[in-house]
């Protein structure tokens, strides 16, 4: 399979350059570089140079004369792999139980599963939490992890992820990095921008609105072909209200699935609002049998122009000067006023 076909058949949304070159490149971050070589060594066991850079990561972080030591046992055709599971070395317990643990659920648990573990059992995001930039390695990290989950959506096993994550390397494509969490404050952006983030308490205002549709005189269609709508009397031609019929359901289906990023950012509470009920494609319409499924009503509230009216903050100030304000003041011997 050639690169080009390779990266069409990847989750579109993971392919923003624009935004990348805003936060710079999610693939060459330390944490991305960390995750990748992790999945590398799981979907191949022999790959050597996979395997010695997960060792020196913040996974199990051996030092370099560990793995010099390691280096000049090592015989020819031997994989390190190999060579790490048969030395006696209390300080490479760690590694061989967990990379062990690992390489047995690797064909039942998908490539994010697997990270999650990985995570799980060295404490790695404890370690790039007390690493300088923590904050930004932090937010890398859930970054990758979204980014494979994207990618596994299209095949959950390592090797494809893998394969796939090679592809976008070498194609040079350029992957945002996930802003970084704004603390004690509140983040108003897009949902591209939210992906990979989390939050106590998501606000999505404006269900109502609805989403962009397809229009134009001109339908084409790879597998269709084109059709030219000229507004006469005898209506649309056939084959343009197909394509535009499959257009709409391919956009519909795209909708959908951004749309389901923006609730799952809410970590406690969601908050969902709407000016008014619709029956078009909205947010409100994708969400609606899942509210009804779970019971949840659609309460209306009624406006109040009072509420949109700044309020009025008290005055702070005193109504006369402090007493102690006005009286003389003492320094050494000299008093003055």
């Amino acid at each position: 399979m050639g690169t080009a076909r390779g990266l069409r058949r990847c989750p579109r949304r993971i392919r923003h350059p624009l935004g990348a070159r805003r936060r710079g490149n999610l693939l060459e971050t330390r944490e991305a570089k960390d995750g990748i070589v992790l999945l590398r060594f799981l979907a191949d066991p022999t790959d050597d140079l996979a395997l010695v850079a997960v060792l020196r990561s913040p996974f199990f972080a051996l030092d370099d004369r560990l793995l010099h030591d390691i280096a000049a046992e090592r015989e020819k055709g031997t994989s390190w792999w190999h060579l790490v599971s048969e030395i006696n070395d209390s300080r490479l317990d760690a590694a061989k139980e967990v990379l062990g643990d690992l390489l047995t659920k690797r064909r039942l648990e998908p490539p994010t599963a697997l990270l999650q573990l990985a995570d799980r059992l060295t404490g790695y995001t404890a370690v790039i939490a007390n690493l300088p930039g923590a904050q930004r390695r932090e937010a890398d990290w859930r970054g990758f992890k979204e980014l494979v989950g994207d990618l596994e959506r299209g095949s959950d096993d390592a090797f494809t992820v893998v394969r796939w994550l090679r592809q976008l390397h070498e194609a040079e494509a350029q992957v945002p990095r996930p802003p970084i969490e704004a603390g004690d404050a509140v983040s108003l952006m897009t949902i591209h921008a939210a992906k990979g983030l989390e939050w106590p308490v998501v606000v999505i205002p404006d269900l109502a609105r609805a989403m962009p549709s397809y229009s134009g005189a001109v339908a084409f269609d790879t597998e269709l072909g084109v059709s030219v709508d000229f507004s006469e009397e005898e209506g649309q031609p056939a084959l343009h209200r197909l394509i535009r019929d499959k257009k709409a359901r391919l956009e519909e289906d795209e909708t959908r699935r951004v749309f389901y990023v923006a609730p799952t950012r809410a970590r406690d509470h969601l908050i969902l609002s709407c000016t008014g009920l619709t029956e078009r494609l909205c947010g409100l319409t994708i969400l609606q049998p899942d509210l009804e499924m779970a019971n949840i009503p659609v309460s209306p509230v009624t406006f109040d122009p009072q509420d949109a009216r700044p309020p009025e903050l008290p005055n702070l100030l005193p109504a006369e000067p402090v007493g102690w304000l006005l009286g003389p003041v003492v320094s050494g011997t000299k008093v003055g006023i």
